[in-house]
């Protein structure tokens, strides 16, 4: 996708959720609590489509963050044996 249908795609999403929020706000001002809040959970689905479609596609799970989380986890040190979390059990 180019540039251009990117920023198409922002102004079709930025339209829908102006509208979306014009119609709660009508709907709170109308004393219809309910069913605004429902359309503020349509607002945040479409909020949460948005950023999901808007980050990059890694099939192959080669990214930097990867890479900088597999070296992260080299560097610790192993478990130490017979350390635990003492139980609820155990604390009585």
């Amino acid at each position: 996708m180019d540039r251009q249908y990117s920023f198409l795609a922002f102004l079709a999403t930025l339209s829908t959720l102006i509208i979306v929020i014009g119609i709660a706000a009508w709907l709170a001002y109308c004393g219809k609590y309910a069913e605004a809040l429902g359309v503020g959970g349509v607002l945040t689905g479409l909020i949460g489509i948005a950023t999901l479609l808007a980050r990059p596609n890694s099939p192959n799970g080669n990214t930097q963050a990867d890479a900088n989380l597999a070296t992260a986890l080299d560097k610790m040190s192993p478990p130490t044996p017979g350390l635990t979390t003492p139980s609820p059990e155990s604390r009585a």
